[in-house]
């Protein structure tokens, strides 16, 4: 896939797309290959017009949540996005009153699973 290439009905160039955006891209685009029994690189002109910038992949909630945290930090933020966040880790802040260190280590758990999942996807598109 070219970094001029348009994907999607805005016809958006995927070079304008931050890391997680382009991977999330890339994961929606391997989905749509998987349940279409085509290959990501040698068919994506086939795949490219059917992406949808408003898909949610299960693999990709987790990575999405951790960065959503990330830029809450960075602006001492505590929102509905945060509650949100933690709600996909499974985290309840009312019981993180001594800490975070358990919650942490479920974010890290399933970031990592989140990792390996979108991974596999990808690499069974192609």
């Amino acid at each position: 896939m070219d970094k001029a290439q348009k994907v999607g009905p805005g016809k958006q160039t995927i070079a304008t797309f931050e890391s997680l955006k382009l991977a999330a891209t890339i994961g929606q685009l391997a989905h749509l290959c998987n349940d279409s029994g085509i290959d990501l690189v040698r068919d994506s002109s086939l795949i490219i017009p059917k992406w949808d910038s408003e898909a949610k992949l299960k693999e990709f909630a987790p990575l999405f949540a951790l960065n959503g945290l990330r830029i809450a930090s960075a602006h001492n933020v505590l929102d509905e996005k945060v509650q949100k966040a933690l709600e996909i880790f499974g985290i309840d802040k009312a019981t993180c009153h001594n800490g975070w260190g358990l919650a942490l280590d479920s974010v890290y758990d399933q970031v990592v699973i989140a990792m390996e999942s979108a991974s596999d996807l990808i690499s069974k598109s192609s």
